[in-house]
């Protein structure tokens, strides 16, 4: 969807995401809902679905990527979460580098991330990333 990212507090943030959410807020296809104790989810509003109708090759196009991603992602806290965003996030970003030296960028940005943590998160990206390009 060739959405630009920053680095923001806890992880890559889009605003251009944020706004096509807001959008979709805005005409009827997704809707804020409580999730206690977690806040607010997205879901899909009976206009939503309906939508989604009148794409289903599309749909069909994106189901098994979009699945794969919940399947590795689901089990995750907010921590490990923040872990994997960010290295995705320096593995994209730049030229080619190293496990070593993405790890190192990532403890760079996120102090509180220890090195092990980091060379985890980069090594389970690159796994992901090999895992998917098989698809």
């Amino acid at each position: 969807m060739d959405f630009d990212f920053i680095l923001y507090k806890h992880g890559p943030f889009s605003f251009e995401l944020r706004d096509e959410l807001t959008a979709m807020r805005a005409d009827g296809f997704l809707e804020l809902r409580s999730q206690a104790p977690y806040g607010p989810t997205l879901v899909t509003t009976d206009l939503g679905r309906e939508l989604k109708k009148e794409y289903p090759k599309t749909l069909e196009k994106y189901e098994q990527s979009v699945e794969f991603v919940a399947r590795r992602l689901a089990d995750k806290n907010v921590s490990q979460l923040e872990r994997l965003a960010t290295a995705l996030f320096v593995t994209l970003e730049g030229a080619p580098r190293s496990l070593e030296e993405r790890a190192e960028e990532l403890t760079d940005l996120k102090p509180h991330i220890d090195l092990d943590s980091a060379e985890a998160a980069v090594g389970e990206i690159d796994e992901m990333s090999q895992a998917a390009s098989r698809l």
